[in-house]
């Protein structure tokens, strides 16, 4: 549509659940002039599929999917730049507006002429206390009788007349244009309301409000309500501090730094004190340590240049904001030297302890590395209940994570029996994932089975298992297996023509070699010895766009020195699938068919590959193992609140 009234701008990241109805509320507004632009941040549910629904039924959505995850700042950039609108509106993924909310807006700024209209509010409390709600209304309310005009900065940051939320406001489109350009291209994950709002007042001279509510904001279903953190969370929470580099740089490079000194100061008093209460929170848990450390390298202490975020000038600048923040008695107690450091070395001795346990161990055992995230240790935990039912000789399963609650790590540890030790090891000592990538459904864990040989140095081989498989057999027989001077042992991955072509024409491999990488057994010492880790990091940091990218990465390195197992090891499902048929997938190239069915018969490994799983699709064939071992699983409930549209 071509100049239309108002352009609303939807970022969405693995919205599934809300972006239907969010969408739907914009499509029956009862302004008719209007484009809506939803930009996907590469999510890996169904959103990307239910987009294109939606897409397919309404000319006036326009759905852009970003090439790879960069945060809903990152989003509303791209949206703003594709905008054809007079004036600009936002609305989250798990929000909605009321049906004659474009109409009175657009009806009052066009009235009262000014660059940026507030609206009321109505608060949708999914998990909030009565308290919580008290404060956000007051936060969102517009504390003027009058509009507003001059420095509007001050008016948002010093006396706090409105608020940075940037979704109950709507504006004129050049100004926000020219704001957005002013954004950083790199992911901004925290405080992006912020950081738009603060670039969009430094244009700006006039507000006024409306008291009609006109959004409906769904509170604790996104960042708002909740304080039950994980370490990327945390981490999360802490990168706060590059807003306000990026705030000051800006503004010292123009020569505006004097003009708004104070303001950036109160937005980094309010963001430390944000932090400081993160900190306050972890004190007492597992992440104690973690939440301070975190604090002292991004915000450091005031004195220098102790942060990652900050040069000297900026500490200097800063310095009045420290002297403020002392007032918070946990300011003192951060001030501790060594607490990342103190924190790796309990990991080293948590490892260490590991070691002696399993070197003194006079029994048979085999030791079996999973890694997992908070969403997949639902399925994890019932390819545990899978192994628990087939396998007799006793079991270390080591779980690789960066990033699991407190509670949930308890939960898994209770799955440990008599004959299966269960521990946890967090790996962000072993490996920098800052550093790595992600694509479709491969999540950053993929990479941690990269460091089981020197985690496990002083075993001979180790086994490697994803997540997403049942054990159907007994793994004392695939532990036996011989991998001689190899670095390791895994199942072919059959392949259609279009991935054949890909293995050939891009990684220049040859499809008869290419295993998958989600069952194998790792031989320690030649993983080491052929310097298998580093090799496999230096060909990611040249490769950013593979397919399958740890996968890829193993068979390139490991190339003639791999073992090759029988595929009953790990049947991949999604060769058979019914719903891949019916969409006319491409089917296996002939000469792969007979070893990938007539493995079908007698499966040791059920392995759900691809991003269609038993969990989300219930009624694909083979799904029905998944399901006999979830009743069985404590995480049952958590798999059916997951995916109840779908069970």
């Amino acid at each position: 549509m071509q100049n239309p009234k108002v352009s609303i701008i939807v970022p969405a990241y693995n919205a599934e659940n809300s972006i239907g109805k969010c969408v739907d509320s914009i499509i029956q507004q009862s302004l008719f002039d209007i484009e809506i632009i939803v930009v996907d941040d590469c999510s890996t549910d169904e959103t990307p599929r239910i987009l294109t629904d939606l897409d397919k039924q309404h000319k006036r959505l326009r759905v852009i999917t970003n090439e790879e995850n960069k945060s809903a700042c990152y989003s509303r950039r791209v949206g703003i730049h594709a905008s054809n609108g007079k004036y600009i509106m936002f609305v989250d993924a798990d929000d909605a507006l009321e049906k004659f909310a474009c109409e009175t807006a657009y009806n009052a700024i066009e009235t009262k002429q000014v660059d940026i209209l507030q609206f009321g509010v109505a608060v949708k409390a999914v998990k909030a206390t009565p308290g919580q709600i008290e404060w956000f209304e007051d936060f969102l309310t517009y504390k003027s009788k009058d509009r507003i005009t001059g420095n509007l900065l001050r008016h948002c940051f010093e006396s706090k007349v409105f608020g940075f939320t940037i979704w109950n406001k709507i504006y004129n489109a050049r100004l926000v244009k020219v704001a957005a350009s002013n954004l950083p291209t790199q992911p901004i994950y925290k405080a992006q309301d912020l950081l738009l709002q603060f670039f969009i007042l430094l244009y700006a001279v006039s507000i006024d409000s409306i008291g009609d509510s006109l959004y409906i904001y769904s509170y604790g279903t996104g960042v708002t309500g909740g304080r039950k953190f994980t370490l990327s969370k945390i981490a999360i929470h802490m990168a706060q501090a590059a807003i306000v580099r990026i705030i000051y740089d800006f503004l010292l490079s123009r020569g505006l730094l004097s003009l708004h000194e104070e303001v950036v100061r109160l937005i980094a008093y309010d963001l430390i004190s944000d932090n400081l209460a993160t900190v306050t929170f972890c004190m007492g848990t597992a992440l104690e340590s973690h939440a301070k450390a975190l604090f002292l390298r991004h915000w450091g202490d005031g004195s220098s240049c102790t942060g990652d975020a900050f040069s000297d000038s900026l500490s200097l600048f800063l310095k009045p904001v420290y002297h403020l923040s002392e007032s918070n008695p946990l300011f003192d107690k951060l001030h501790q030297q060594g607490v990342l450091d103190d924190y790796q070395r309990g990991v080293h001795e948590q490892v260490k302890r590991i070691e002696q346990t399993l070197l003194n161990d006079p029994e048979p055992f085999i030791p079996i590395v999973m890694a997992s995230n908070e969403a997949y240790i639902p399925y994890l935990a019932v390819a545990i209940e899978s192994i628990k039912s087939t396998t007799k000789t006793k079991i270390y399963l080591f779980i690789f994570y960066t990033d699991l609650e407190v509670e949930t790590i308890q939960r898994v540890r209770s799955l440990s029996t008599t004959n299966l030790h269960i521990e946890l090891i967090d790996v962000s000592p072993f490996i920098d994932i800052d550093t790595l990538y992600t694509r479709a459904h491969y999540s950053i864990e993929m990479y941690y089975r990269l460091i089981i040989a020197e985690v496990f140095s002083y075993l001979a081989k180790v086994i490697y298992l994803d997540c997403d498989i049942v054990v159907m057999s007994d793994l004392h027989e695939l532990y036996q297996v011989d991998l001689g001077e190899n670095i390791l042992a895994a199942a072919k991955n059959p392949v259609h023509k279009f991935m054949a072509s890909y293995l050939e024409d891009r990684l220049r491999f040859s499809r008869k070699e290419y295993f998958n990488s989600g069952v194998i057994i790792i031989n320690t010492e030649a993983f080491i010895r052929n310097n298998t880790k580093q090799k496999c990091l230096s060909f990611l940091s040249i490769n950013d766009s593979l397919a399958c990218p740890d996968q890829d990465t193993l068979n390139v390195v490991c190339q003639g020195q791999v073992t090759f197992i029988d595929q009953r090891w790990n049947f991949q499902w999604h060769h058979g699938l019914v719903s891949r048929q019916e969409k006319n997938f491409a089917d296996l190239l002939e000469d792969e068919k007979e070893d990938y069915y007539s493995s079908g018969n007698n499966i040791r490994i059920l392995h759900y590959t691809s991003n269609i799983k038993p969990w989300n699709e219930p009624s694909e064939k083979l799904a029905n193992y998944f399901w006999t071992y979830a009743k069985q699983s404590p995480f049952l409930i958590d798999i059916l609140n997951a995916n109840i549209k779908r069970v």
